[in-house]
């Protein structure tokens, strides 16, 4: 049983959108490549349009846990510190923020469809930033939000695509396997 799409069926989820959000949405995960929540943290001064590129923000955060008594680091279920022999009781809890980025080129009709969804006013303004897509909304054919998951449920009661199971993050996965299989 597969577990990806194929572009034909992208294609059909594309068409099957009933406003340019949920089609830019559809497509940018499978072009791009990238995970839901890079895709509802772009921002638009993420996307070079002369280059033809979007930069990719990932921001992830780590808690460590460390003995109390020598500092040494702990794993979840350690019930001893391997260092000092100590029985832990209770540690010490540090969150470690991990940045990067990487610069994804995006084809020519992509491009066009983010400007023209920008030129509508698609992109809102939340906490400073300018983002293209409002993460848990969408809009409906009459301008009305409407959350992401209502877009997954009509667009899978439509017999689409072949997949067995599709939650939105099985179309980042295609393009990684297409380049494997020419490797």
């Amino acid at each position: 049983m597969k577990a990806y799409l194929e572009p034909d069926e992208v294609e059909r989820l594309e068409e099957a959108a009933t406003n340019l959000r949920d089609r830019l949405l559809v497509r940018l995960l499978f072009r791009l490549g990238c995970r839901i929540s890079e895709l509802l943290g772009l921002q638009v001064k993420d996307i070079d349009f002369s280059q033809g590129t979007v930069v990719i923000q990932h921001l992830k955060s780590r808690v460590e846990l460390f003995c109390n008594t020598c500092g040494a680091r702990l794993g979840a279920t350690h019930a001893f510190c391997p260092e000092c022999g100590s029985k832990i009781e209770s540690s010490r809890a540090e969150e470690r923020l991990h940045r990067r980025q990487r610069s994804l080129p995006i084809d020519s009709d992509s491009l066009q469809l983010l400007k023209e969804y920008i030129r509508r006013g698609g992109p809102v303004v939340r906490d400073s930033k300018r983002l293209i897509f409002v993460p848990g909304r969408s809009r409906d054919e009459n301008d009305l939000p409407m959350p992401i998951l209502s877009m997954e449920e009509r667009l899978s009661g439509q017999h689409l695509i072949s997949c067995c199971v599709w939650p939105l993050p099985w179309l980042r996965i295609r393009p990684i396997t297409r380049i494997q299989d020419q490797l």
